[in-house]
């Protein structure tokens, strides 16, 4: 089966965290390359603030409260075989969190993003049995594809 094409864009609103937009668009096309769902994939990622993503959370969501990470997924009328996915992201929540989890700031913060793109891809972590299928991916694709890049 041939793999989606995936576009990327990326947006640092927060320069406390450099992220190579290389190293990030190759752990998203491995993960988007096992859905046959889409032929292609339109992947953007705004890196902000938790003020910015609590505004954005309680917009589209109705929640008060700072995230971590937000993901919406839509279609692009134009091309109805695209999928859209939007991430927004917190490098304050990705900074303040690393070192609980024995990560870099910029691992955390490429965590947050895939985290972001599997929930669009379907994946769900609301049930213990669904967020153990989602963090087992999850790891597996953050093992391979970003602690051994290089």
């Amino acid at each position: 089966m041939p793999k989606a094409k995936v576009r990327f864009y990326l947006r640092n609103k927060r320069r406390k965290i450099r992220l190579k937009k290389t190293d990030i668009r190759r752990l998203l096309c491995a993960a988007l390359s096992e859905d046959s769902s889409a032929k292609e994939w339109v992947v953007s990622v705004v890196i902000g603030t938790d003020a910015f993503l609590k505004r954005l959370n309680r917009e589209y969501k109705g929640k008060d409260v700072a995230t971590d990470v937000l993901s919406f997924l839509t279609e692009d009328p134009a091309n109805l075989n695209a999928r859209c996915v939007d991430v927004a992201v917190s490098a304050d929540r990705a900074i303040e969190s690393a070192p609980q989890y024995g990560n870099s700031a910029d691992r955390e913060l490429a965590l947050y993003i895939l985290h972001g793109v599997l929930h669009a891809m379907g994946y769900e972590d609301s049930s213990p049995a669904l967020k153990e299928k989602m963090f087992k991916r999850q790891d597996e694709l953050m093992r391979r594809y970003w602690d051994e890049r290089k």
